[in-house]
């Protein structure tokens, strides 16, 4: 009787401290929003999910250095000044190429994207802007220095977006080309603020044979922190999330690269028409972070992105529609599901 009574209570305290171990490890992680820039609407919001760090498209080199070694740093301070204000950590993303820079003819936004990181509605895709690489590293060097110097306080800066993606990445992305400038950034950062962590550009769908080339090339010694975007519009989080995200610490492991921890700057599923209700989106939500928080090696988890686009909204563009506020700024359900995990 005695040794059933103790069988039963050391199953209990496994299960107790199994419980405890993935509570400790979800605490452990970092609640993320995906932001194209900040207001003191956009921080409220914030605030109510409790999040953690925010991902900002707040550094744009094509707006700051409009000209070569002229900068105007005036937009980027006010959005920093706001999140030193409320206690909000950055994830600064450092891309886009001002025309000089790139050598192609681009027409320049006028003001710091509100359409979610999208072009402007006016422009017809992305090829008009941004999307082109340096031609001089040197020069992406010179911006990145300057940028992380005037900000000591952000600690954590991404170096592009997707360089395996040809949206961001135009004439067919090439892996030692991104090395190249990733060294470039990554000496210029360390330059600037020794205590900065460089995360990796965000990997687009856990582009494998993409990394295989990057490591070629020497690329895990130019960054802190892997990142990647697992997206998945086709399977709810619980049907591919955790493999995707071990098989990508497995494929570091196995280039004595497994310390190193992952974060997923962006992930999301839309609620537009041809989407997911927003009751699922909600359920997403929970299974994300639940299973990142599980796993022990995934530092962060960014939700793309804090809301609907609220410029010429459309409800049948995926695009428009990641939010967890509704373009008018209302709450999904997702945000109090947020909330609740974050909290």
């Amino acid at each position: 009787m005695k040794r059933g009574i103790i069988i039963v209570l050391t199953f209990a305290i496994v299960v107790i401290m199994t419980r405890l171990d993935l509570l400790d490890r979800t605490l452990a992680l970092l609640f993320g929003i995906n932001s194209s820039q900040i207001t003191h609407q956009r921080l409220s919001k914030i605030s109510q999910l409790n999040a953690d760090i925010v991902r900002l498209d707040a550094f744009p080199w094509d707006l700051i250095e409009r000209e070569r070694g002229i900068f105007d740093f005036s937009q980027s301070d006010v959005m920093v000044a706001l999140a030193r204000k409320n206690k909000v950590d950055i994830l600064g993303i450092l891309q886009y190429s001002p025309s000089w820079a790139s050598g192609t003819k681009i027409r320049l936004p006028e003001k710091f994207s509100s359409h979610c990181g999208l072009p402007d509605p006016e422009k017809e895709s992305y090829d008009e802007y941004r999307a082109y690489p340096p031609m001089n590293n040197a020069d992406f060097g010179s911006f990145v220095y300057m940028t992380v110097k005037r900000y000591p306080d952000v600690k954590y800066w991404q170096i592009w977006n997707e360089p395996n993606n040809p949206v961001f990445w135009r004439n067919n992305p090439q892996a030692y080309q991104y090395v190249l400038m990733l060294k470039e950034a990554y000496g210029a950062v360390k330059r600037a603020n020794p205590n900065a962590q460089v995360v990796f550009g965000g990997l687009s769908l856990n582009d494998q044979e993409y990394m295989e080339k990057i490591y070629a090339a020497g690329g895990k010694n130019y960054f802190d922190i892997m990142a990647v975007h697992p997206y998945n519009q086709s399977q709810a989080p619980s049907e591919y999330l955790e493999f995707e995200l071990t098989k990508l610490k497995k494929f570091m492991e196995n280039r004595n690269d497994g310390l190193k921890e992952i974060w997923v700057t962006e992930i999301g599923w839309p609620t537009s028409t041809r989407g997911i209700s927003e009751k699922t989106q909600s359920q997403y939500i929970e299974q994300t972070y639940r299973i990142a928080g599980k796993l022990g090696f995934v530092g962060a988890v960014f939700w793309h992105t804090i809301a609907d686009c609220t410029g010429d909204f459309d409800k049948a563009i995926d695009e428009q529609n990641f939010g967890l506020f509704r373009s008018d700024w209302s709450a999904k359900p997702g945000v109090q599901k947020y909330r609740d995990i974050a909290r």
